[in-house]
């Protein structure tokens, strides 16, 4: 694995470099409070419907995902180039 050059490692971008920077906060998942997780009904955790297991506000998470790793700032060395 090889960091992503698309968002070098974080997973989140801010857009074209053409576009102006966004400017909002990460608000966090206040379903799972940050944590990505929930307990399930039968006492295990269970990835948070709210945020998909980010722990952020949904619409923040689609607007700032890279598309080349899909937000795991991460690439198997053969898809880096």
């Amino acid at each position: 694995m090889v960091t992503c050059p698309n968002c070098n490692g974080t997973g989140e971008i801010e857009g074209p470099e053409w576009q102006p920077p966004i400017n909002w906060s990460v608000e966090t998942c206040p379903t799972c409070k940050g944590t990505g997780r929930v307990p399930n009904h039968m006492g295990r955790w269970a990835k948070c419907p709210k945020c998909e297991g980010w722990g952020k506000e949904p619409p923040l998470i689609t607007s700032f995902t890279c598309s080349k790793c899909r937000g795991v700032g991460m690439l198997p060395a053969g898809r880096a180039l």
